[in-house]
């Protein structure tokens, strides 16, 4: 950027930093492409906002595949002057699946750890939320698409408990759920520098994490507005659009330019050949290889024991021993010839050297 600019590598920093640019950082992003997505966050939202009275709300999600990775080697402590180091590598010990339910005003999570996700396990959490929540309360989860939360036996069940109501937040939009914050909670605080030697021990981690966490829990507070989050979606669709039009350009400009070049370039052989006068070639039948001449390529020796080894990139090597004293050896380099076959068939050896002991 500094040499392009044509001045010093510190204004560029100068000016980056005053204008809060970061060109080495990159965020991820993805803009929701459900049609009901205004009318799904509008829900989820309102629920966050404007809680109903006698319920409760919950943030349900599952963490799946949560793998217990053992260290090869012990963790070294912190210490002065030296951060705590762990290995880079690791042994897979197998996984779980961690079904956690967040509520929305306490902080307390119901969790559960279970082999697999699919609708039969969340069948047994939300009998397991069933008897954590008291009796009288409806219970209002906010969870995601996923086709498990979607399974006609969940429908049957939902249908005999008529307290339980699910609000689905929109596709691509899992930072709407409360509950993914407290995920990565517990990912740095418990799981990211341990070391599991089974999946017992793993379970056993996250349950007293759980545990810890009820005992003090902390609710995470919601603010932003359902109109200010759609502000930010009509502006992320704007500039996505934009950037999608302007790669549509560039394409097309390069695409035309290339085809433009290849017309002149077939333009110009058939110029050179109207020139010659010689005919477009047929390429429909192969062209016979022509084969190689028998006196090619030379050898350094014509006595017992030669023999010719070929090289890379279009070189021939012979090579041949004298078989009597057991002390010369001759090499002969000889690069091959882009020229007739008769031409290099009468052609000297380029190169030739001998070698004593």
């Amino acid at each position: 950027m500094a040499r392009h600019a044509g001045v010093s590598r510190s204004t560029v920093q100068r000016i980056w930093h005053a204008r809060g640019l970061k060109p080495h950082r990159v965020d991820t992003f993805k803009i929701s492409t459900d049609p009901k997505f205004e009318e799904k966050l509008t829900d989820v939202v309102g629920l966050y906002l404007n809680p109903p009275e006698n319920a409760i709300v919950l943030c349900m999600d599952e963490k799946s595949q949560v793998q217990a990775l053992e260290r090869t080697q012990p963790s070294l402590p912190m210490t002065k002057g030296r951060a705590g180091t762990m290995t880079h590598d690791y042994k897979r010990n197998g996984t779980t699946t961690l079904f956690a339910a967040l509520n929305v005003l306490t902080g307390i999570v119901i969790g559960q750890c279970l082999p697999q996700h699919r609708h039969e396990e969340f069948l047994k959490f939300l009998r397991t939320i069933d008897r954590e929540v008291p009796k009288g309360l409806a219970i209002h989860l906010i969870l995601d698409n996923y086709a498990t939360h979607k399974h006609a036996d969940v429908d049957n069940w939902l249908r005999k408990h008529k307290r339980f109501h699910l609000h689905f937040t929109p596709t691509s939009s899992s930072w709407l759920n409360l509950v993914e914050r407290w995920f990565r909670e517990l990912t740095d605080k418990a799981l990211r520098r341990g070391s599991f030697n089974s999946v017992p021990d793993l379970i056993a981690t996250i349950e007293d994490y759980l545990a810890a966490h009820n005992g003090d829990p902390k609710p995470f507070k919601w603010t932003a507005t359902a109109v200010s989050i759609l502000e930010k979606v009509r502006r992320g669709q704007v500039a996505l659009q934009q950037a999608i039009n302007q790669m549509g350009h560039t394409t097309s400009d390069e695409l035309s330019d290339a085809a433009g070049a290849l017309r002149c370039r077939l333009a110009t052989r058939a110029a050179r050949r109207r020139r010659t006068g010689s005919a477009l070639p047929n390429r429909t039948t192969p062209t016979p290889r022509k084969p190689k001449h028998e006196g090619w390529p030379p050898t350094a020796y014509s006595g017992p024991k030669a023999t010719t080894l070929r090289g890379t990139r279009g070189l021939d090597a012979g090579r041949s021993l004298t078989g009597q004293s057991g002390h010369e050896t001759a090499f002969v380099v000889a690069a091959r010839s882009k020229g007739p076959t008769s031409a290099r068939a009468n052609r000297k050896p380029s190169g030739f050297g001998c070698l004593h002991r």
